[in-house]
């Protein structure tokens, strides 16, 4: 079987918006095959040289390794439901908005986010802004791919509080209301791609997730690609306080200009 696989390795980007440099990256992939028949853990055969996200196959090849990775993609949700109750979750439209407190049987809550490519795959980046009251973020509160968690230990990126659903989801962020600083009143979840030439019209079926991991209940699904053509960045939902309880929205606004876009409307501050 052949699919493409994400290496994890990044080559670098830089950009500035005056405050804060933020040195970044583009995915590599490898080639390869895999045998289902020894389990969805098996790894890699016949590995090829890396090659760019961006590269082009022929139709006949992307339209193999897209069979080959429904295949894939289809054992994995069925061991997903297995692991996670889905049946109680909660379908939500852009603007909606729910208290968490009564939702979640603890302080804790897991974020996974999902995503397909429509032909080649390229690099999707999670960000996630923790404001103040003020509608600040400080650096130490900017969360992505060189600051993994926040200064108080709240929210970490690709975290799950040790429940091992990293196969199930293209991202994971751990959240932990109980640690939130007292001056963070807003904790928005954000989506960026920086490759020259792509946009979120070129994903299909981007959809998050919100997870109870202490009764692993899905309690709450968004689709956030619905409204969106060549925006390359994303505000998805925002966890906010109101009267001192935590609240859910779905927002699903897109940008253009990619990560600087979105530090300049969460107002990243170094100072």
């Amino acid at each position: 079987m052949v699919l493409y696989v994400d290496t994890g390795k990044k080559e670098p980007m830089r950009f500035s918006n005056g405050k804060i440099t933020v040195e970044g990256s583009s995915g590599i992939t490898h080639l390869g095959t895999i045998d289902l028949r020894n389990g969805i853990d098996s790894a890699l055969k016949n590995e090829s040289e890396p090659t760019r996200n961006s590269a082009v196959v022929s139709s006949s090849v992307s339209s193999q390794i897209n069979k080959d990775n429904e295949s894939v993609r289809k054992q994995i949700n069925k061991e997903e439901n297995k692991l996670i109750d889905k049946s109680n979750s909660k379908k939500l439209k852009s603007g909606q908005k729910l208290g968490l407190n009564d939702l979640i049987s603890t302080s804790k809550l897991v974020i996974g986010l999902k995503y397909g490519f429509k032909s080649s795959s390229f690099d999707v980046d999670t960000s996630l802004f923790l404001m103040d009251s003020n509608g600040k973020t400080f650096e130490e509160n900017f969360i992505y791919y060189n600051n993994l968690k926040s200064n108080d230990g709240s929210v970490k990126l690709n975290e799950d509080f040790g429940k091992n659903f990293t196969k199930y989801y293209n991202e994971l962020i751990s959240i932990d209301l109980s640690k939130v600083d007292s001056n963070i009143d807003k904790i928005a979840i954000t989506s960026t791609i920086d490759e020259e030439g792509k946009n979120f019209s070129m994903l299909m079926d981007s959809t998050i997730y919100a997870i109870d991991p202490s009764s692993d209940k899905e309690i709450v699904n968004f689709n956030y690609d619905e409204n969106l053509s060549n925006e390359t960045a994303i505000v998805i939902i925002e966890i906010y306080k109101h009267n001192g309880n935590w609240k859910l929205q779905s927002i699903g606004k897109g940008f253009n200009g990619g990560l600087e876009a979105l530090c300049n409307n969460y107002g990243v501050d170094t100072k």
